[in-house]
């Protein structure tokens, strides 16, 4: 990981960090464009001592119109774009199954919880999950982490109510994003 990690960011990528490609899945790294202000607003989320880490749920794998290499190959391809641009990823995690037949694919954690036994140290740092969508809003919620919500012209949820949302990454409010990234919310018991 390299630089010590104050708070872990969980970031959704279709939608939030990347535009979505209409009407399918991305299939190469040339087909990922980047959403206006992202990468500036990732490096002052890792400059400010943010773990980040890419959530996504790619069913196209289990529906066989992409493939895992064809994922992995994209956020190799994202990383490096990141890594030239002064930003570190700590991981990118996917699920590859269809929904309702796993427990990795958001809303459920277990992507999450896959990150925490790749990285056990990281489990006792405040943690927010920046997203589009209402599964990314639930996964929020059922692990009592603050949500940011990404809306845009490509967001799958239009309006989340009670949360905190942006349109573009110039728009983040830094004051209120870093204190929410670093409180604790009480775990359940």
């Amino acid at each position: 990981m390299g630089k010590r990690c104050e708070f872990v960011v969980f970031l959704d990528r279709d939608g939030t960090l990347i535009r979505r490609k209409p009407g399918g899945y991305l299939r190469l790294p040339e087909e990922v464009v980047w959403k206006e202000g992202v990468v500036e607003a990732l490096r002052g989320l890792y400059e400010r001592g943010g773990c980040l880490v890419v959530v996504s749920n790619q069913q196209g794998v289990a529906k066989g119109v992409v493939t895992w290499r064809e994922v992995s190959a994209i956020h190799r391809a994202m990383a490096e774009y990141l890594r030239r641009h002064g930003v570190r990823v700590c991981a990118f995690l996917f699920c590859p199954h269809r929904e309702g037949t796993c427990v990795c694919r958001k809303p459920c954690p277990g992507m999450i919880y896959r990150f925490y036994r790749l990285f056990p140290a990281l489990r006792e740092l405040p943690a927010v999950l920046i997203g589009d969508s209402w599964r990314d809003w639930l996964l929020a919620v059922s692990l009592r982490i603050p949500f940011i919500h990404c809306v845009g012209e490509d967001a799958e949820a239009r309006w989340i109510p009670g949360v905190r949302r942006f349109e573009r990454w110039g728009e983040l409010d830094w004051g209120w994003f870093l204190s929410a990234a670093k409180t604790r919310l009480p775990q359940r018991s």
